[in-house]
């Protein structure tokens, strides 16, 4: 008893400094388009193992996602698959686009890419330049996903590739 009554009679610690939450700026720009090599072998995708995955920065958006009343930027992304290295924004329209669902009303091709840190991000992401826009594709559901830099994401990645492989297989038909 003694000694919660000392404990409690001497002197407060000084208090603790609580962070606040920062909005999170990407530092992406509208228009940019990024790559990087996919270099972790993914269970039933092996054969892209050193494929390259782009995206186009179609649209920074404030969204409070991580911390309620605070707007962090958020980026809404096209992404595309192709098996050589990207030299050029040429590299664009030569890659086959990536549909993450194909759904009866429309398939969703966009993105959302949150986060709250860059420690996640590939560590070869590459900026390969700047495009005025493109050309987004028939059918294309206004839903976004979102997509966080995880493996399950990656995965997501290359699944949507087949995806594409699948309807541009029945166009053909």
């Amino acid at each position: 008893m003694d000694k919660l009554k000392v404990q409690l009679e001497e002197k407060m610690p000084e208090r603790k400094k609580i962070s606040i939450h920062k909005p999170y700026v990407l530092g992406w720009e509208e228009g940019d388009i990024y790559f990087f090599q996919i270099k972790e072998k993914i269970d039933n995708y092996e054969k892209y193992l050193g494929w390259y995955a782009l995206f186009y920065v179609d649209k920074i958006c404030l969204r409070d996602w991580n911390v309620k009343g605070v707007a962090d930027e958020v980026a809404d992304v096209y992404f595309f698959l192709t098996k050589d290295k990207p030299e050029s924004i040429e590299a664009l329209h030569t890659s086959k686009r990536v549909c993450f669902h194909i759904g009866k009303t429309g398939n969703r091709y966009q993105m959302h890419i949150y986060e709250s840190s860059r420690r996640n991000r590939p560590k070869d992401l590459t900026l390969l330049g700047k495009c005025d826009g493109i050309h987004y594709p028939l059918n294309n559901s206004s839903m976004g996903g979102h997509f966080c830099w995880s493996r399950v994401d990656i995965r997501e990645i290359l699944y949507g590739y087949e995806n594409q492989l699948k309807l541009d297989s029945d166009l053909s038909k």
